[in-house]
């Protein structure tokens, strides 16, 4: 595995982080800088002696040395990539230029020359380890950071006058050869950790795909946001939980994005890949949806408007009908499983995620009670009739009756009283729980929704439909809609860098293994 590259050359999965990474190093310099001035400076005051921080070339040495430090962890944190790679060319050539001044005029420092050459090795060294760089780019720094000691080391930096010419020569040369043997080892160690970093990135890949940040965690999976390494394409994976590895999971996991693989309608995530990591966890790539759920949307904002919930439900009923015209029930709709977002300039673009419970229909009666509580239609509860398409129907009627009012139609302590809430109780009209007007007729099909009955919910997730369609009397579209995500929309976090090599592996919870090529 070769990952040598020009000098300045930066691999951008290996190195992502470089300028926090060269922040830290430099601030590091300036803090120790600054220790060793404020003891030199409490040590001349002690034995009476001037103050030298500005009085003399090697207190102003100091002084540069601890301000490039400080400006280097300033740049290097807040700047551009072309600037934050200036910065970690240019750090190491001025602090061998002040480490050589100040050691110059310090006529107390016995083989100041020396003293140089070691304090720029501890320097190339602690950078070699701190900052990921190739080989190629740690020579090139390392040579730029000895040439000022090297230089003044042949204009007689460290060299008393009494002494012969030949002795000058041979501090010279020992100056230089200490440089290429510190620039050498300096090189090898950068070698070493700009390998292994490389080779614990490609462990933590998931094919084409580096993590970026965990999003959520769900029934059987966890989710990522990620980045394709080369279309720089962002992605969601959703990966199988560690300690939910049995032959049950791996099948409802995989059914999941076969099912979700097979729809293709507009407002259904689409799946981009499937396979598994070096660990053997299941994965699936999907896309990113770039916006909140319809949970945290109304948990933020407060209920919402009869025509914007009208207009959020045309969508996801269509991706239902989709699923149901192909035999298939979602058995999980709810609010957090109904993203919201903006899509191409259109806003309140609604995404039906998470087909994990899905169900085919086969006229069965469910085996277990799957799904939410607050969602669960009575028969499901009962076990009384086989799945059918009316069970999302209902889900689909709570959903309503929350981004209507914030709340859900029966409410409890514990899960046996929500269930008795939808097996017995009488729902409250949305209207009678807020003080908002609420469009009458879509009052009356969320009610149709939430019938104890299946027959008498609406016939179809198409029929739905049609009567959403009719109670869109109020205007709202994707447009208006786009100019309220553009004043509401959160601000999306910045992508952390990919994990750091430690004890366990991200996607498994288990350590990545690091292959050696074949």
């Amino acid at each position: 595995m070769g990952h040598a590259t020009r000098l300045g050359d930066y691999d951008s999965a290996v190195t992502h982080g470089l300028g926090e990474r060269l922040s830290r190093f430099a601030l590091a310099v300036a803090l120790i800088v600054l220790g060793l001035v404020v003891l030199g400076e409490a040590y001349a005051v002690s034995v009476g002696q001037p103050l030298s921080l500005f009085s003399t070339w090697g207190g102003a040495a100091q002084l540069f040395l601890l301000f490039s430090a400080a400006l280097t962890a300033v740049c290097a944190r807040c700047a551009s990539p072309s600037l934050v790679r200036a910065v970690d060319l240019g750090f190491p050539l001025a602090a061998g230029g002040a480490v050589t001044l100040a050691l110059w005029g310090a006529s107390e420092v016995v083989a100041p020359d020396l003293v140089a050459l070691l304090l720029m090795t501890l320097v190339l060294l602690a950078r070699a380890a701190l900052v990921p760089s190739s080989a190629s780019t740690s020579v090139g720094i390392g040579l730029l950071a000895f040439a000022p000691t090297v230089a003044a080391t042949a204009k007689g930096f460290g060299v008393a006058s009494e002494l012969a010419v030949d002795v000058d020569a041979f501090r010279v040369l020992f100056a230089a050869l200490w440089s290429v043997g510190a620039v050498a080892v300096a090189a090898m160690c950068s070698h070493v950790v700009y390998d292994l970093r490389a080779r614990v990135s490609s462990a933590l890949r998931l094919g084409p795909y580096s993590p970026v940040r965990l999003l959520g965690e769900g029934g059987v999976g966890r989710v990522y946001e990620a980045k394709h390494v080369r279309l720089h394409r962002p992605a969601a994976i959703k990966l199988l939980r560690g300690d939910l590895v049995s032959e049950r999971a791996l099948d409802r996991f995989e059914q999941e994005v076969q099912i979700t693989a097979r729809l293709q309608h507009p407002h259904t995530v689409s799946i981009y890949d499937y396979g598994r990591t070096a660990t053997g966890t299941l994965f699936y790539v999907m896309e990113l949806i770039d916006g909140m759920s319809l949970d945290d949307l109304v948990t933020r904002h407060g209920p919402l408007p009869s025509a914007r919930v009208t207009f959020l439900l045309q969508q996801a009923v269509g991706a239902l009908a989709e699923a149901h015209a192909q035999g298939l029930v979602h058995r999980d709709v709810k609010p957090s499983n109904i993203m919201v977002g903006a899509r191409a300039g259109l806003g309140d673009w609604v995404t039906v995620v998470d087909f994990g419970l899905a169900h085919p229909v086969r006229g069965e009666v469910a085996a277990a009670v799957m799904g939410t509580p607050h969602f669960l239609a009575p028969e499901i509860i009962e076990g009384s009739q086989p799945v059918s398409a009316a069970a999302d129907l209902y889900a689909v009627g709570v959903t309503a009756y929350f981004a209507l009012t914030g709340g859900f139609p029966f409410e409890g302590a514990t899960i046996p009283a929500v269930c008795a809430g939808h097996l017995l109780g009488a729902v409250e009209p949305p209207s009678a729980r807020v003080a908002h007007p609420i469009d009458p007729a879509l009052e009356q099909i969320v009610l149709r929704c939430l019938a104890k009955d299946p027959a008498d919910r609406p016939e179809s997730a198409d029929a739905l439909l049609a009567s959403l369609a009719q109670a869109q009397r109020r205007a709202w579209d994707h447009e208006r809609a786009h100019a309220w995500w553009v004043e509401h929309a959160p601000p999306r976090p910045a992508p952390l860098p990919p994990p750091e090599p430690g004890p366990a592996c991200p996607w498994s919870g288990r350590r990545p293994a690091l292959a050696l090529p074949g």
